[in-house]
């Protein structure tokens, strides 16, 4: 119990979190390695495929379709992580004005309005109320895109999300779904980057694993909480409080 024996406990702290950065940052690194090379990958065999031999103007239509699919994919994973690095702490409220939440929840779900039709979903706005808030636009409408579009895409067709919107010391989003679910071992897990609960299952399912992440950093770069609660196979609760 001396000043000797703080010191080494000082620096054994810094080297865990050292190492446990470095650890972060080579899966991070992994993951992004591997996130790309999959489009890259379909692009040169397509491109290699193609110029093999002279073929009909409609091969190379529906080649340059295929390219132009796995280039997006591209931009939208970079688009992504520009946007999960974009901010801080520090930098954050510079960017703060006033909003209309309401009014901007209710653009997202409109823009959602085609993808609830082909899915016969019922979306219910159980509770919205007139909130204007001092916040991050660009951020705020990130979390409600990204929440939508994961509870219509892990739903089933012919069933029901439920929205809420309201405030009373803070404000409360909630979305509700009857969807897949996760299992409660992987619940810790589905904010991580990249992550996706069950790949092989969700092969037929777009997306990246990018869009909680970027939903959990955009809330907590506003003093946040995100709760998330799901059971398997009956649904998925998400709570935003600001």
């Amino acid at each position: 119990n001396d000043e000797i024996s703080e010191l080494i406990e000082s620096f054994n702290t810094m080297i865990e979190r050292l190492q446990d950065g470095v650890k972060n940052l080579d899966r991070f690194n992994s993951d992004v390695s591997h996130e790309l090379r999959t489009p890259l990958t379909v692009i040169r065999g397509e491109i290699e495929v193609t110029l093999r031999k002279v073929r009909e103007s409609s091969y190379y239509i529906d080649s340059m379709d295929t390219i132009y699919y796995e280039i997006k994919q591209i931009e939208d994973i970079i688009e992504n992580l520009l946007l999960l690095t974009k901010y801080s702490k520090e930098n954050i409220k510079k960017t703060f004005e006033e909003t209309s939440v309401d009014s901007l929840l209710l653009d997202t779900i409109y823009k959602y309005d085609t993808q609830i039709k082909n899915k016969n979903i019922t979306l219910t706005i159980d509770k919205i109320e007139t909130i204007t808030k001092k916040l991050n636009p660009l951020l705020l409408k990130t979390i409600f895109s990204n929440l939508i579009d994961n509870a219509i895409k892990y739903s089933l067709d012919n069933k029901n999300i439920i929205i809420k919107l309201y405030q009373n010391e803070k404000m409360h989003f909630c979305i509700e779904d009857e969807g897949i679910g996760i299992s409660k071992e992987k619940l810790p897990l589905i904010t991580d980057r990249f992550y996706r609960a069950d790949k092989s299952r969700n092969k037929t399912i777009e997306g990246f694993g990018l869009g909680l992440s970027i939903v959990k950093n955009s809330v907590e770069l506003h003093n946040g909480q995100l709760k998330i609660e799901s059971v398997l196979n009956k649904g998925t609760k998400i709570e935003i409080i600001l």
